[in-house]
Order: structure tokens, then sequence, then C-alpha cells
């Protein structure tokens, strides 16, 4: 790596501003291209051999208000050549041990083409340790191979230029990280980290106005709820600390935002088919140039082969066999979708609509259509948004729900009491699974606002707890304060002869009277009056704990209980009795991730286990080729009794592997307090290996407890999480040592040290390779690093630790 610090003062120059002196220099690099490091995958912790310095002096006692920074990026045409938005770059401050927080791209997609990049970076801004500031520029393109040079894109020589501003050492210090949280038709909220003070001064005016120019009020909150604006007007927002009269500080970077529309209103209700002005299809595979409604607001903002997964408008079928409506809902008309063609596996698309007054209703009710048809379906979720409230997540609808594209839409209704006389808005996300065959076009038609039904359904059934001899329910009620519930076996339907039905005035509620080990199927409607009941929500399964088992217990999956599945999915497992996982266990891409049953290694290259821990049996684990990014799943064991126990201790080993590896969770359910604690956490990818672990349970001695391990999704399908050889039993009276290891050596002397396993003196052994550790005639050790002496030069010795407990 070439490494050149030199300063070129080019400009100097100050005003007097805000009792602060702004100072400006510059600086340019001028030693010849600087090359581009090839390297999969990109990202900003990564480093560029083909980095060099540039560095440049400041005032002493001065900090840093801003800089920027300029650079051209040239690229070649042709096979193997490369594009500016193929090319991610990052500035480091490696004086003082800092960078930028993320990479910038081109945004020219073409072959051979040259881009000139011009941002300023607040990143540094602030104190720093010295006068003379040392800029590494790292340039990357994703590409398998490890090359570093200027062959296909480089950054062009004499185009780098770092210009940064700075200023004396305030006594009011600025304030950073300005941020608008939210907008309306007339209001925005801003916050901010303040720079010490409590008090500030808020300007704005349209974007390039400069501070002084604006409007301009004095603040004692943060954040802070400007109003006033004007409806689809975008502004530029600046602050400053306030710390006394006449003593303020330099502003912050701008930010710039737009407030919304005005609010649409309505008498009785509102509907938006989608087929008015401004929705439109677009053409192709991927429905480019497809528009929508202007108050109507997307993320990916266009459906075209460069945004992937985005809403846009429909008319007829998509493009994509298999997926999608082949009509809008009362034919002849347009929908929204979310096209999933050229999208890779696990995005999202939202589309939110215009700011709406429910104010007319007096209980606000959300319907829509939609159509899920598609292997890669994965989740259709609706969030309201209110001032009050900011975003409330009000339901999801998961996996494919229809079966074809000839099959009719299907209505959606959730009630909105919580937001009764307020403006809202709805915002839709759509997300695909995982597959090649883009089967995830998520259409919805016909959304709209009336009054609620005098007694609406409630929402969001679910178990929350469970015994052996009951079950806890819990679910979204609206306006009602008695519920009915029925229940029955798996095979019942609502209104079978078998089933029970209960009345409640609880929410949460406790159905009592079951038997253990037992599946049963729930329902709940509301009870607004003696004649005006909702309709039944449900069924759930829910299954009650079996009997407890008495510790010690093990479990190594191997067991005919234990039914491995095989392939992507892992087609074909099953649980033994007593095992509970949540969610259940479905073979789509769209699925959402589940715990299963394995034997050998698991289908998707580069992660999960070879094998169990014995080489030949079954490990439980989580497939990650199905599920959601962070998206959490669970496996509980069966209901445990220490009272057998007098300190117990559960260990198990763990395996994960896979660049996408997320996070890895044992938790503890105790009878007594009927609530789940975490125990034991792992992130990341920890190797190809199986590790050992033991969580201390001692302070759930005499009581009944269940274990839950849980696994959460990482970014893709590398993050298979497995666990095998699970033990609940006593632990030792004296704990094994740990972490062993020889620490150096000489011709006749080697140091160890190691971790104590609870004791405060050790013994230590050696002897020739393979001999046997005797366990008289040994010294005592207090210290856990320890010389052996008098050894024998060029001679090969085993060594043996062990704690001493008395």
């Amino acid at each position: 790596m070439r490494t050149k610090i030199f300063a070129m003062l080019l400009a100097f120059g100050s005003f007097s501003a805000l009792n602060a002196q702004i100072t400006t220099d510059s600086t340019r690099y001028v030693y010849g291209d600087l090359g581009v490091q090839q390297v999969a995958p990109v990202n900003i912790n990564s480093q560029s051999s083909c980095a060099d310095t540039l560095g440049i002096a400041i005032p002493s006692g001065h900090w840093i208000s801003s800089m920027d920074l300029e650079y051209t990026i040239n690229t070649t045409g042709g096979f193997g050549g490369s594009a500016p938005d193929d090319i991610g770059v990052y500035l480091e401050l490696s004086s003082e041990g800092t960078k930028e927080a993320a990479l910038d791209y081109g945004t020219i997609g073409t072959n051979g083409s040259s881009q000139t990049i011009t941002r300023t970076i607040n990143d540094f801004n602030g104190a720093v340790t010295d006068t003379f500031l040392v800029f590494k520029l790292h340039a990357f393109r994703q590409q398998f191979t490890t090359a570093c040079g200027t062959t296909t894109a480089s950054i062009a020589d004499s185009s780098w230029k770092i210009t940064i501003n700075t200023y004396p050492a305030p006594t009011c210090y600025q304030p950073t990280n300005l941020a608008v949280d939210w907008t309306i038709s007339n209001k925005a909220r801003l916050s901010w980290t303040g720079g010490g003070a409590a008090n500030w001064e808020v300007e704005y005016g349209t974007p390039g106005f400069s501070p002084g120019s604006g409007t301009r009020l004095a603040v004692s909150s943060n954040p802070f709820v400007l109003s006033g604006l004007s409806a689809s007007t975008t502004y530029e927002f600046y602050v400053r600390d306030s710390c006394g009269l006449g003593d303020v500080s330099i502003w912050s970077a701008p930010v710039v935002d737009s407030t919304l529309c005005a609010p649409i209103t309505f008498t009785t209700s509102y509907i938006e088919d989608f087929d008015g002005t401004g929705w439109s299809e677009g053409s192709g595979f991927d429905n480019d140039g497809s528009t929508i409604g202007s108050c109507w607001q997307r993320n990916p903002n266009s459906p075209d082969g460069g945004q992937g997964y985005a809403f846009g408008t429909g008319t007829d079928s998509t493009a994509t066999p298999g997926t999608g409506p082949n009509d809008d809902r009362t034919g002849g008309g347009n929908y929204i979708y979310a096209e999933a063609s050229g999208a890779a596996n696990q995005s999202v698309a939202t589309i939110t609509s215009p700011l709406l007054d429910l104010s007319p209703l007096t209980t606000p009710e959300l319907n829509f259509w939609y159509h899920m048809a598609g292997a890669q379906v994965n989740e259709l979720k609706t969030e309201v948004w209110s001032q009050s409230s900011g975003w409330v997540n009000v339901g999801s609808i998961n996996g494919p729900q229809q079966a074809s594209s000839a099959d009719t839409f299907l209505l959606q209704t959730y009630t909105l009491a919580q937001f009764v006389d307020d403006t809202v808005l709805v915002r839709f996300s759509a997300s695909r699974g995982f597959g090649n065959n883009n089967q995830a076009d998520i259409a919805i038609d016909d959304f709209g606002f009336e009054e609620a039904p005098t007694c609406p359904d409630p929402s969001m059934l679910s178990v929350s707890a469970r015994t052996t001899s009951s079950m806890t329910l819990s679910w979204q009620a609206v306006n009602a304060t008695s519920w009915d519930i029925q229940y029955g076996n798996t095979s019942a339907s609502l209104g079978s002869t078998g089933n029970t039905s209960i009345n409640s005035t609880l929410n949460p509620a406790t159905v009592t009277g079951l038997s253990a080990g037992t599946t049963y199927k729930f329902w709940v409607r509301e009870v607004c009056g003696p004649s005006d009941k909702s309709g039944w929500i449900g069924p759930i399964l829910g299954t009650t704990h079996c009997t407890a088992i008495t510790a010690p217990w093990s479990e190594d999956f191997d067991s005919t209980s234990w039914t491995p599945g095989s392939g992507v999915y892992n087609v074909g497992d099953s649980l033994a009795a007593c095992w509970e996982r949540t969610p259940e266990k479905d073979t789509l891409p769209a699925s959402p991730l589940s715990w299963g049953v394995r034997s050998g290694t698991t289908t998707t290259p580069g992660t999960g286990p070879f094998n169990d821990v014995s080489g030949t049996g079954n490990y439980i684990y989580a497939e990650a080729s199905s599920g959601a990014p962070n998206q959490e799943a669970f496996i509980e064991s069966p209901l445990l009794d220490l009272s057998g126990l007098l300190k117990p201790q559960v260990t198990f080993n763990y395996h994960m592997r896979g660049f996408y590896v997320n996070t890895l969770k044992l938790q503890v359910w105790v009878d007594s307090t009927q609530t789940w604690d975490t125990y034991f956490t792992k992130s990341g990818n920890q190797g190809n290996q199986w590790y050992y672990e033991e969580v201390d349970l001692a302070g759930f001695a005499g009581d009944t407890i269940v274990l839950r391990w849980s696994a959460t999704k990482g970014n893709g399908a590398q993050g298979d999480i497995a666990i095998d050889e699970v033990v609940v039993n006593d632990q030792p009276l004296c704990p094994d040592p740990t972490q062993f290891a020889l620490s150096g050596v000489t011709a006749t002397s080697a140091t160890f040290t190691w971790l104590t396993g609870g004791s405060t003196t050790w013994n230590i052994v050696y002897g020739s390779v393979g001999f046997s550790p005797s366990g008289s005639g040994l010294t005592n050790i207090t210290s856990t690093t320890h010389t052996i002496t008098g050894l024998t030069a060029g001679t090969s010795y085993d060594a043996y630790v062990r704690d001493t407990c008395g």
C-alpha cells in the first residue's frame, strides 16, 4: 500500500457568524489514479489494499463543522467492465480511528461511464485530537476475486479533493443528528442530539436558503413539533443550541423533507378503487413506468429492473404465471400490487395512503380486498399511523391465500377503535419469500373506511400461556367487556356438538379443566349485548403441557420418536410428543422460519452441521431457507420438574455456521411466575463446529420449568442454527476449569493458563505423551497462570489441570 501524507493549503477564509469563526481548508490528491478493490461481499468494514492517504492541517484548537468530498469514478466498458453504480466508496479519517457510516455508490449504470461524485460528510463533525488529519479513500467493486487495481475501474487522478470546515472550540456546542421524524400536511416533528443546552433555535425555509433568511423559532423541547406549514411543500430545516444571551452554537447540518397532502375528508365512508386519475399500469415483466395517485407514497419508488420489489398499478393479469390476479376485484378496473419479477428474496415493498380524517366515524373500520397467490408469497402487513400513536401494526396475512390467479379477491377488515376522531396514514408492506419463480405478486383493491358494526370482530387471537390443564388466550378487543370462547378437539368445527362454550369478562382469559398433553381448537367472539354479538374469529390451535418429567433428564433427538426431514425445506420431519414449536412447520419458500429435526447435513451450502454431535444421530435446527429477516422461531421442551436437583443446570451443544447466522437464545419459563426469561444468547457465525454450553439453573431449584430455544432469522438462507445433546442435571460439586492453554514455552519450561470452574486452588500435572494423570501427591496452586520448569529440551509432554474445591 502506498502512503503519502501531505497538506496543500488551497484556500483559507473566515467569516464571523453566530460567535463562531469558520475556517475552510482544502487539499487535492495528485499522485495518479487510485485503484478499486474487488471483494465479496462489499461492506463498510472492508479495507482496500489500493487505498492511499491524504493529509490536511487545520488550525490548532479547531473543531470540524462539516466537510465536502469530491472524486471522479472512471470505469471500463465491454465484457467484464463496470459502471459507476458498481463502485462503493467510503472515506476513513485514519488519524482519528473513524470512518463514514455507510458506503456511497455512483448512480450511473452504464459500463464505461465516468461520474463525478460530490457529497457533504458530517460523520466526523466535532472535536479532533490532532491538528493534522489523515484521510484514506477506499473504493470497492463486488467480485469473487480479490484483485486491487485500475484495470476495470479507478478513482481518477487529481479528482479526489477534501474541503474541511472548522471553527474554534465552542462554548456552545453544535447539535447533531437532526432528523425529521414525521410530517403531516401542516406539521413536522424534528429531533436532534443536543450539544448540551436546554434551549435551541430552529430555522426553516425553502431548500437552499441561508440561515438568517428563513423563519426562526425559539424552542425549549426536543423533539419539537413545528406547525403552521403548508401542505405538499418541501422545506429545509436547521437547529442550533442556545446556551445563553448572545451564546449560540453553529447551525447543525440541514435536513430536507416535504409535508403531506391535505387530509382526505368524507361524510360516511371512503373508498379508493385505484381506477381514477394518476393510476396507470406499466409495461414489461417488472411493470416499468407504472404510476400511482399523487398523494400516495411507495418504497421503492418505482417498479422497474433497478428498483426490485415495488408497488405499482395493475389492470388484467401480471406478467408472471402462477401469481397475481387475472383482473381487479369487480372486473375491468385497476388494482395495486407488488411486482416480484427481478426482486431479491426477502424483499419488502411498501405503499402508504394519503392522510385520512376519520372524525366522521364513531368506530372506524378499515377494509380492503387482497389477492395472494404464489409459492413465494410471504406476508402482507397493515400498519396505521397517527400523530399520537405513531405506527401501529394492526394485522398481518401470511403465506399464499389463493390457489391460482383465477381465484377471487378476499376481504380483510380491521376495527380501529383506538383511532377514533384521529387523522391517519395506512401503510401496506408486502414481502416475498425464497425461490426463483418470482411468484410473489401481492395485490390490493377497493381500500377504504366505513363505520364498524356495533359489535365488531376481535382480532389477533393467540395462546399466551399454558399449563398441564389450562390454556390462556389473548386477543385484540374492540369495545366489548365480555367474550364467548368455544373450544374442541383438533377435528372439531365451529358449533360441533362436542365443543365446549364459556363466557369470560377477562382478556387474557384462561380456559381450565383441560387434559395434559392435548391439542385443542379455540374460537372467540365479542359480546356487546344480549342480542348483539360479533362474528367468531379462529380457530387457533393450542396444546397443554404434558405431565412434568422429573429431572435428571436428557434428550439427544435420536430415538424413533423423532423423524428427520429432508430437502431444502426439511420436508417430512416430526417432533417427539410433548415438544412444541412456534410457528408450526410448513414447506413453502414463503413459509415462516421454523424448527425441525434433521440428520446429516442440511441442504443449503455453507450453513448447518454435517452431522449431529455423536456423528450418527439427529439434531434439531431452524431452517433459514424459509422466513423473513428478523423473524423469530421457538421450540419448547416438555415440562421439567427440578425438585429432585439441589443445584440444577442445563447443558447443550449448539452449531451456528453461515454468513447470515443471526441469534440463538435459551429462555426459561417457570411455573410459579408464568414468565419467559433469557439465560443464554449467542449471535453471528461461529464456524463449522459444535460448541458445548452450560447454563446455571440454580435459581430454579425445586421449581417446574420449560426450556425454550429461540432462533432469529438473518438476511439470507445461510443462517441455519442447530442444537443437540440437551441434559438437565445437578451441577458437579467441583466444576472443571476451562480454556486450558499453553501461553509460553522455552527449552526447559512451559507456562499454562486456564479459567477456574469456581475454585481458588488447582492441581496441575504433566508427563510423557499419553500418560494417565494421578490424583495423589499434588501441590495446590493458587494462581490460574503457572510455569512448569525443569523440562527436557526437544521433548513433548501432556499436561492436565483440575479445580480443587476442598
